[in-house]
């Protein structure tokens, strides 16, 4: 049993020695160089669906008169309409005539609507010919989206913002693309599509000078 002790009592004096002798140390400091490639991605919705309520579109077509809104419809009183107005007698029928075209005020013309799509496309980008990137827009000749006989043209596209700082790989650059409308042939309600949802293009985003 003594003699148990006295090996274990060796052993544990060596390894205390061990312990307190200065180890060995290797070490190489390591330089990682990456090259990042040119890179634009751009992200963009490929079909936009849109909902424009009476309330919405008796807004922008404006005039002065006070308008209530009501179920599909609204309801604008444009005042006094003047007067009197003397009552002639015309194919058996009497007339009296008004213009109601006077007391409309200053309204929108339907041939040149702005809709604009909020927040639908993103790009990350960074390296390429310059520091900054430039988003366009284009509708291809004569694009009209349709309901039957009734038609909405689309007769102008634009981005914004269209020229930005390179964002990066990080957080991208979103922005909104405009439309100008021609709603003096739209003169039918429902859903104007001209079959998009098959493929036919109204507008193409494109990203370039990155």
């Amino acid at each position: 049993m003594r003699q148990f002790t006295l090996k274990t009592l060796k052993a544990a004096t060596a390894a205390a020695l061990l312990a307190g002798a200065s180890m060995a140390h290797a070490q190489i400091a390591v330089d990682v160089d990456i090259d990042v490639g040119e890179i634009t991605i751009l992200y963009a919705f490929n079909d936009v669906d849109v909902t424009l309520t009476s309330t919405a579109l008796a807004t922008i077509l404006g005039g002065t008169g006070t308008c209530a809104a009501g179920t599909n419809s609204t309801n604008c009183s444009t005042g006094d309409a003047g007067g009197p107005v003397n009552a002639t007698v015309n194919a058996g029928n009497l007339e009296a005539a008004f213009d109601i075209s006077t007391n409309l005020g200053t309204v929108a013309p339907t041939n040149n609507i702005n809709l604009v799509l909020q927040d639908v496309w993103a790009v990350r980008a960074v390296g390429g010919t310059s520091a900054n990137t430039t988003v366009s827009v284009t509708v291809p000749g004569g694009t009209t989206i349709t309901n039957g006989a009734s038609s909405i043209g689309v007769t102008g596209a634009a981005a914004t913002p269209s020229t930005f700082a390179d964002p990066g790989l990080g957080t991208p650059q979103t922005g909104d693309v405009t439309l100008t409308l021609d709603f003096s042939s739209l003169n039918a309600a429902g859903n104007h599509d001209s079959g998009q949802d098959a493929g036919d293009t109204v507008y193409t985003i494109d990203v370039t000078a990155t």
